[in-house]
């Protein structure tokens, strides 16, 4: 009995095949051109003004963590890059256009710099605006200066304790505030820096097609309505009647629905395969690997899809709420938009929903993470549908008067 009911289940379900995998064209063709726009409109790289710095070998170390901070800031990385040059190379390079502006750090500029006497900055330009410019290189200087002074306030601090305390003091202030100075910038990690990716640390193209793949999944469900949407509480009373209890029922079902999904996947991977060795520039990032990887998130699609059918008792309703609810979960998953831009408490939100859960393991799957913990998600979000799914069927089935409670 339960044999043949499977091999019922599987015929109703496979009439559903080729409307599926002309959604899963039609959609897979939107998502991947989104992709390759992605790819061709990124950046290959930013110019911005290119300096050149001339500097004495004494001076270098310092002027070194300057241009340093200068560049990993975010707001002027890809506004300004230095170039170190001589003096007379810097003024050939900005005559011919090769640098915009010409830095000259005066000899001992850095020991001006704690004496208290700062020499002044050279600052010659070329093509580029001199106003953003001038800020550039005043943020640079007043960067080692602060340095320095604070350098030298600790020393004239722990000379002033010294005398305080009665101690001798055999140490010259400058030349302790040099040792200082220079003990800080020997340092290696004395600066870490760390980037904050918009796509959680994910390629372009890994993020948007794990969103694109998850898309794909839930869509499916779309055409589903004309099987799963229909109403047989009779059917189901019978067949549980007959030994076929409805935990049964709903299993094969949702097997029967998984089968259903996995060839469509299948079949998707052909095009994807057949189309990365025909088209050149075609890349999407799924191969036979990733393909056994990613099916344990088409359980988790199958039981949210059953549950809405089976709840909503409709398939009209059915399919607009997967169409609505697909489109606002995978926005504040952040399919559309990356999700670092949203408020914490929407990225927490969509962490914890379905899409976010799936996307979570889908990309792990892709970029070739560990899986562990997304799997661990995925598995208890399915057996809390499918759990969800059976609790609801008994309630609706009692309140229509079909099955009745055992008294206590």
């Amino acid at each position: 009995m339960v044999l043949e009911y499977f091999k019922l289940e599987c015929k109703r379900v496979l009439r559903l095949f080729p409307k599926i995998f002309l959604v899963t064209i039609f959609v897979g063709a939107v998502i991947g051109g989104i992709v390759m726009i992605s790819i061709r409109r990124e950046p290959k790289g930013i110019s911005g003004i290119t300096v050149g710095v001339v500097a004495e070998e004494s001076d270098i170390r310092f002027i070194d963590l300057g241009i340093y901070l200068v560049e990993h800031t975010d707001d002027l990385r890809y506004v300004c890059k230095f170039s170190k040059v001589t003096e007379d190379e810097g003024k050939q390079k900005l005559e011919s256009g090769v640098i915009d502006a010409l830095l000259i750090f005066p000899e001992n500029y850095i020991k001006s710099v704690y004496n208290g006497n700062e020499k002044p900055l050279v600052l010659r330009f070329g093509s580029a605006q001199s106003g953003i410019s001038s800020l550039l290189f005043k943020r640079l200087s007043d960067v080692i200066a602060n340095y320095m002074m604070e350098a030298k306030a600790g020393v004239y601090g722990l000379q002033d304790m010294y005398e305080n305390w009665n101690y001798i003091y055999k140490h010259d202030s400058d030349e302790l505030a040099e040792r200082y100075a220079m003990k800080i910038f020997s340092r290696k990690k004395m600066i870490v820096e760390e980037r904050v990716s918009p796509t959680n640390n994910l390629s372009v193209v890994h993020y948007y097609a794990s969103a694109g793949l998850v898309l794909i999944f839930l869509f499916w469900g779309l055409n589903c309505g004309s099987v799963l949407g229909v109403q047989e509480d009779v059917l189901k009373t019978l067949l549980r009647r007959i030994g076929l209890s409805i935990h049964k029922q709903m299993l094969l079902k949702f097997i029967s629905l998984f089968l259903l999904f996995i060839l469509n996947f299948f079949f998707l991977l052909i095009i994807i395969l057949f189309l990365q060795n025909i088209v050149t520039y075609f890349f999407f990032p799924v191969n036979c690997i990733v393909f056994i990887k990613i099916l344990p998130a088409i359980l988790l699609v199958c039981s949210f899809i059953l549950i809405v059918y089976e709840l909503f008792g409709d398939g009209v309703g059915g399919m607009l709420f997967i169409f609505f609810s697909t489109v606002i979960m995978g926005f504040i998953s952040g399919f559309f938009y990356p999700s670092s831009y949203f408020p914490e408490w929407v990225q927490y939100l969509g962490r914890f929903l379905p899409t976010g859960v799936l996307f979570d393991y889908v990309s792990a799957c892709i970029s070739g993470q560990n899986i562990f913990a997304p799997l661990i998600n995925i598995l208890l979000y399915t057996f809390a549908f499918l759990a969800a799914l059976l609790y609801g069927i008994h309630i609706r089935l009692v309140a229509s008067g079909t099955v009745k409670l055992k008294a206590k």
